[in-house]
């Protein structure tokens, strides 16, 4: 496997959602501690992946514990365009997210449960992914927000289905996924 280095990387895309404990502020000074070249990229909590984004890396591995975090990210990469009809398809209003928001998702495809995913993360109160016991995303909604999608092209004309591994990962044992 051919080796990255950090000069190598095109311009970063942006992540689509925002995560509690993310690092996106902390981009920047995680770069500058990364080696100055790698092969695969194991992020075994991704959450909004911030890092991988910046980095976009050729390899890599991405895990969560979260199962509908995972499935969105495995959304965006085999039909990003799905996800993206989908949330286009939605109205922003506050009734419809009330409606969404009490959806049962987990049965549905990869493709629905990111579009859930991506509009709530994205109407609700200050952007976080949250649920209760019983496992129902309860965020106040505030429906202001326009829709911006980001990028999925990483300079080479790739998309990240052609480099990208995921998996939804308890977090057990993170070192045998890297292998």
């Amino acid at each position: 496997m051919e080796a990255r280095t950090l000069e190598s990387i095109a311009a970063p895309c942006r992540p689509f959602l925002k995560w509690v404990g993310g690092k996106r502020q902390l981009v920047p000074e995680l770069v500058a501690r990364a080696p100055a070249s790698f092969g695969r990229y194991f992020e075994p909590f991704v959450g909004g992946g911030a890092l991988f984004f910046h980095l976009l890396p050729r390899e890599a591995l991405l895990a969560d514990a979260n199962e509908r975090l995972i499935g969105t990210y495995r959304a965006v990469r085999d039909d990003v365009d799905g996800v993206i009809d989908l949330l286009r398809a939605y109205p922003y209003d506050s009734e419809f997210y009330c409606r969404l928001r009490e959806r049962a998702v987990d049965a549905r495809s990869d493709t629905e449960v990111a579009a859930w995913f991506i509009y709530l993360s994205r109407a609700g109160f200050n952007g976080p992914y949250r649920v209760n016991l019983g496992n129902q995303f309860n965020v106040e909604g505030r429906v202001t927000f326009r829709a911006r999608w980001p990028k999925y092209q990483d300079g080479r004309g790739n998309t990240p289905r052609d480099y990208l591994s995921i998996t939804c990962n308890a977090h057990r044992e993170p070192r045998a996924l890297a292998r």
